[in-house]
């Protein structure tokens, strides 16, 4: 009488390519698991109106993992969750990602891998948490310094500038979040190696952010 997925066998090496890599993104950004000796499961949250994106989380935990998962739909909350049973699935990413959104980490390997997979990390991790609604603005939020500063980190070893803001609240028991911010001509290059989320630029002739990379120096505006 159980509706639980079968749980199978798992490959003992897990290849990085750049579909692992957008996995990644995902969990780090949406994904939350749950290691108990009778139930342990890895589960991914999007909005209501994200269905492709809980199709893609699919397929690609098929690829990586072989890992069957479900779509649990929930109304009242407006909101849908992927979810799939394997014990050891969900303790690779915790090792890996960490676990609880102010632990979530980037994998230390992203960091020497090469540019396509980062962007891919990137990606998932965008697509997830981040957001391109605002005209020439893109931003990504976490109650983790350590993890937006990670994400800093990546973007500039990609050639993208970006600065990060910390948003305080008035309610003790909540946490502080900072806000990592891409503006600027920083998006026409963004846009470029990004294919599949992208800044909303409208032109202009002047754009507040002309910091830039070359292969020796990073150059900022002076103010006055």
């Amino acid at each position: 009488g159980s509706n639980k997925i079968v749980q199978k066998r798992t490959n003992r090496f897990i290849k990085l390519d750049k579909g692992m890599a957008r996995l990644l993104g995902y969990y780090v950004s949406e994904g939350w698991s749950r290691t108990r000796k009778r139930e342990s499961l890895i589960g991914f949250g999007f909005g209501k109106d994200e269905e492709n994106k809980c199709r893609e989380v699919q397929e690609l935990a098929k690829e990586a993992f072989d890992l069957d998962t479900k779509i649990i739909s929930h109304k009242s909350r407006k909101s849908h969750q992927v979810v799939g049973y394997s014990k050891i699935v969900a303790i690779f990413f915790e090792m890996l990602c960490g676990k609880y959104a102010e632990n979530k980490r980037i994998p230390a390997e992203i960091f020497s891998s090469p540019d396509e997979i980062k962007i891919e990390l990137l990606t998932g991790l965008f697509l997830g948490d981040g957001s391109n609604k605002e005209k020439m603005r893109i931003s990504y939020d976490s109650v983790s310094y350590s993890l937006v500063s990670q994400v800093k980190m990546l973007l500039v070893s990609l050639g993208i500038m970006s600065s990060v803001k910390v948003c305080t609240h008035g309610n003790s028991k909540w946490h502080d979040s900072y806000k990592l911010r891409i503006s600027g001509k920083q998006l026409f290059y963004f846009n470029k190696i990004f294919k599949d989320f992208k800044a909303n630029i409208s032109q202009q002739d002047f754009y507040r952010n002309d910091t830039f990379i070359d292969e020796n120096y990073i150059y900022f505006p002076i103010q006055n």
